[in-house]
């Protein structure tokens, strides 16, 4: 069967599906959707996944080992920030260090729910767009981000020290913490680059029978199709 496409509505149309938010779109990335309407009135949305699979090549061992490591270097990266950001020191309560370490705190939290949503994963999982980005991309990113910020934090506590000769036990302690938990996120960062993930697109007889399961409508890049044979 081959896919004759007629354009039927875009997603600017809401008379039917009605407006959509931007995180709704987000959350349905590459979900093929229509709305039917039920003898009694009521609405359906009936939905199938037709974008592309992302797979990591776990076995079952080497799986709980990545998803072990993720959970300590979180923990001991968000403890060591939480150490140094609560260290009783004049370069704490600069505004650009506040800044930055609000900036951290972000990061971190997003970090601490990709690993959480890490351990939902099953071994050799094929992952929709979403769950690749929420875990994968999600722990790459903010482990990159943590490092980062944590470095320049530690960099802006040694200059305002120096500046104001006032580097004390508690703020070189301060300034330690902050290096060794951007360290510990650039090791989370190393270790999610060296994940193996290969993208498995849906193409072909595969998308066209899925297409045939939610019904004679089929939705690509926001714009509602006709199937025809």
């Amino acid at each position: 069967m081959s896919l004759k496409k007629q354009n039927l509505f875009n997603e600017k149309n809401t008379s039917e599906s009605g407006y959509h938010s931007r995180f709704y779109h987000q959350y349905f990335e590459d979900w093929s959707e229509r709305v039917v309407r039920m003898s009694d009135g009521k609405v359906k949305v009936e939905r199938v996944y037709t974008g592309d699979y992302y797979e990591m090549f776990f076995d079952k061992a080497n799986l709980w080992k990545w998803k072990i490591m993720h959970c300590v270097l979180g923990c001991f990266g968000m403890c060591l920030y939480l150490y140094g950001a609560s260290r009783n020191t004049p370069g704490n309560l600069v505004w650009y260090v506040a800044i930055v370490q609000m900036f951290s705190l972000f990061f971190i939290l997003w970090n601490i729910i990709s690993i959480i949503r890490v351990f939902s994963l099953k071994q050799e999982k094929m992952l929709t767009i979403r769950e690749y980005k929420i875990t994968h991309i999600a722990l790459e990113k903010s482990c990159m981000s943590g490092f980062i910020l944590q470095e320049i934090t530690a960099l802006l506590l040694i200059i305002f020290g120096v500046l104001h000769q006032n580097l004390n036990q508690a703020g070189i302690g301060g300034i330690g913490a902050f290096i060794l938990s951007g360290c510990i996120y650039f090791l989370g960062w190393r270790i999610e680059r060296k994940v193996v993930v290969k993208k498995i697109p849906q193409e072909g007889k595969a998308l066209e029978e899925k297409a045939d399961n939610i019904g004679d409508f089929y939705k690509e890049k926001g714009v509602w199709f006709r199937m025809g044979g």
